[in-house]
């Protein structure tokens, strides 16, 4: 069985009709395929993956903004964005914040200590 994935596109209007947001566990599921997405190889079509993920994880951020989501479900997810648009722009840019994280986690261990 094959199956068809149909995901929102981010559209102003839509915020103003309650019936097109999205609830929490379906937000979930979308941005988990999203990521899925970005196994892809970096080729011609680069630029309209970016694009593409772009639109649909704007949209995402509306749904969690129209229903004033912000606990844990959403503040994960708006990370994972993060992370993603970085990885996309510049793999360097995850290699810094992670050294960056690190220093500062030491940083604070040794002052606590």
């Amino acid at each position: 069985m094959e199956y068809v994935i149909c995901l929102l596109q981010y559209n102003r209007t839509a915020e103003r009709d309650a019936d097109l947001i999205r609830p929490l566990p379906v937000l979930q599921k979308t941005m988990e395929y999203l990521l899925g997405l970005l196994d892809h190889t970096y080729d011609d079509s680069f630029l309209g993956l970016y694009n593409f993920l772009w639109d649909r994880m704007r949209a995402i951020r509306m749904d969690l903004r129209m229903q004033h989501f912000f606990n844990q479900e959403a503040i994960s997810m708006l990370e994972q964005m993060v992370l993603s648009y970085a990885s996309l722009c510049c793999p360097v840019f995850i290699a810094l914040s992670l050294c960056i994280y690190s220093v500062g986690t030491l940083i604070s261990w040794s002052d606590s200590s």
